[in-house]
C-alpha cells in the first residue's frame, strides 16, 4: 500500500493530492507533470497496463496526431 492507496500506481492526480496534503496548496495536474519531468521522472507503463491503438485515441482527443 502506497500512501494509503490500494495499489502502487502514482497518477498525476494522486501526486497532486499528496502535494495538497503536505503543503496545503492545490496544484494543477499539468503543473505536477512539468515539475516531475524537470526532476527527471517520466511516465512509465507497467507490464499489466492496457494501451489503446492511436486510431482510437485520435477520436477521443479531437484528432490530435
Amino acid at each position: 500500500m502506497a500512501a494509503g492507496y490500494p495499489d502502487e500506481r502514482w497518477t498525476l492526480a494522486r501526486v497532486a493530492t499528496q502535494i495538497g496534503r503536505l503543503f496545503h496548496r492545490r496544484v494543477r495536474l499539468q503543473t505536477v507533470s512539468v515539475v516531475l519531468q524537470r526532476m527527471g521522472w517520466s511516465p512509465r507503463i507497467g507490464p499489466g497496463s492496457v494501451t489503446r491503438p492511436r486510431s482510437r485515441i485520435g477520436g477521443v482527443t479531437g484528432g490530435l496526431r
